[in-house]
């Protein structure tokens, strides 16, 4: 009885960790993503102060606008992509260190079970889970369902 429940408890804690991670790995590819776009339009900013004749421009920083000389809102737009780039390559790397992480959890779970204990799509749906022998969804779970102890 008590090696059962101290399992399930491991299991169920790594359970949550895993979906800790995954609500984690949505945000970092929704930032990612927010990121890459913003990039898009400053290298679009960037490409029509090349193409300038000179004249000073309008700068926008938050709500405000600023007069710039082309070459000053230049090196704004570099220095702000170099900015987001760094952004982005340390919430690529945080990406890959969630991936690793769940990637560890599954397989140890696989040790125990002769089955998947998370499926390859966890980090595209998240599970709804059910205590071994019922029917009863885990509450905040959702999408499909399968035993948190058997993958049924």
């Amino acid at each position: 009885g008590r090696e059962r429940r101290g399992g399930r408890r491991e299991d169920q804690d790594r359970i949550n960790e895993f979906g800790r991670l995954n609500a984690r790995l949505h945000e970092v590819r929704d930032e990612v993503k927010k990121l890459t776009n913003l990039l898009e339009k400053i290298e679009d900013a960037s490409t029509e102060l090349m193409m300038g004749n000179g004249d000073r421009v309008m700068l926008r920083l938050g709500e405000a606008m600023f007069e710039a000389t082309e070459d000053e809102a230049t090196e704004f737009c570099e220095a702000e992509v170099e900015r987001h780039q760094k952004t982005i390559d340390k919430l690529s790397e945080e990406e890959t260190d969630i991936l690793e992480r769940q990637s560890g959890l599954n397989h140890y779970t696989n040790i125990n079970h002769s089955k998947p204990f998370f499926p390859p799509n966890i980090t595209h749906n998240t599970p709804k889970f059910f205590l071994h022998g019922t029917s009863n969804p885990i509450p905040g779970s959702s999408s499909f369902g399968v035993c948190f102890r058997c993958s049924n």
